[in-house]
């Protein structure tokens, strides 16, 4: 039976519409990158719940305010090819398309930029810095939890007044965003990196090099032929 054509897609950002772990190259910066790569990657492949690491992770690294800056230029330079056409493809069919991700908001808003998202719809985590741009804490956000990408499509599908609403990223995090009320379809994406639990969780799953390659199955198997 076909999948219905969404009026709302959703996508990752790390390792779905860029090739980077932000949190990865933060770490890699700040001398800890063995110790962060091996919580994100259990995290990511759903060992290890999200919120139990999050703040581990950043207290790690104390990213300050300038690295960030550093982070979107990367982000940027490591677009997964077809990121900006798929994008355009939903919107030119009057689909609206989001970003959620558990990575950090100043990084991740030039990106959106880059690929057509509108910031307003765009979704990650805010951090305090001092006065001197050193790191505080992060901003209270469900999307530092497990389950807070359900919470978030949840609330810009009701926003939006969507009906059915598909997420697209490489992690079981972007799994967990089908739920009542949230996404109702997952497609996991293994272009970048593979992740076994995806492929068994998801609703489809792709290894796509480019983006693009993805649209038939965003669009549903009825509109594959179209």
């Amino acid at each position: 039976m076909p999948y219905p054509t969404p009026d709302g897609v959703v996508f990752d950002c790390d390792a779905t519409l860029s090739a980077l772990e932000g949190i990865d190259e933060l770490a890699a910066q700040a001398g800890v990158a063995a110790e962060v790569s091996t919580l994100t990657h259990r995290a990511m492949n759903g060992d290890i719940p999200l919120e139990t690491i999050y703040g581990e992770r950043l207290a790690l690294i104390r990213p300050p305010r300038a690295s960030l800056a550093a982070i979107a230029r990367r982000y940027q330079e490591t677009i997964v090819p077809g990121a900006r056409e798929i994008i355009a493809a939903l919107q030119a069919r009057g689909i609206k398309t989001a970003i959620v991700s558990g990575g950090l908001l100043d990084a991740v808003l030039p990106l959106a930029a880059a690929v057509g998202v509108a910031a307003a719809d765009t979704f990650a985590v805010s951090l305090q810095f001092d006065d001197a741009g050193n790191y505080l804490h992060y901003l209270d956000n469900p999307l530092t939890t497990a389950g807070g990408k359900a919470e978030v499509v949840a609330a810009w599908k009701k926003q939006h007044g969507l009906k059915h609403v598909v997420m697209v990223g490489d992690g079981m995090s972007d799994v967990a965003a089908r739920a009542p009320n949230a996404a109702d379809r997952i497609i996991g994406y293994g272009g970048v990196v593979e992740r076994a639990a995806v492929r068994a969780a998801a609703d489809q799953y792709s290894t796509a090099r480019d983006l693009r390659e993805l649209l038939p199955l965003v669009l549903g198997d009825a509109a594959a032929g179209r």
